[in-house]
């Protein structure tokens, strides 16, 4: 009686390591996939700002706030350095201040209108 039960038990444990085994070797075989670059060294404002005007079209403050933020630390990671660009380094930290402000109070077209001001002031701004 206990021999059935012995060779069954064997074939299920045997099963379990050829499979287990079998997977194994498989994930080896396979090359680690690369993840995103997260360090981007030149960020897209263009993508903040659309998003920014998009969530302002769509009166989400919250989402509004969170893309205001990202270009917040995206522009003083990117910041120019050089000191003929200081009017301009400047005036893009006067925008975002505003910005911020006209996102706390849910200014919806004013909100919109800098977004888009800030575009136009970001391509034709070049970062060192």
């Amino acid at each position: 009686m206990r021999k059935p039960f012995f060779v069954i038990g064997m074939l299920i444990v045997a099963v379990i390591l050829f499979t287990t085994y079998q997977g194994f070797v498989q994930n080896r075989a396979t090359k680690p996939q690369s993840g995103p670059d997260i360090r981007n060294t030149s960020p897209n404002f263009q993508d903040f700002t659309d998003k920014l005007a998009q969530a302002a079209l769509n009166n989400d403050w919250n989402l509004c706030q969170y893309y205001t933020n990202q270009l917040q630390m995206a522009w003083d990671r990117a910041k120019p350095s050089s000191p003929h660009r200081l009017d301009s380094v400047l005036e893009v930290d006067q925008i975002l201040d505003e910005l911020h402000a006209l996102v706390l109070k849910q200014d919806q077209t004013a909100t919109i209108n800098s977004a888009t001001y800030l575009t136009r002031f970001f391509s034709q701004l070049v970062i060192d």
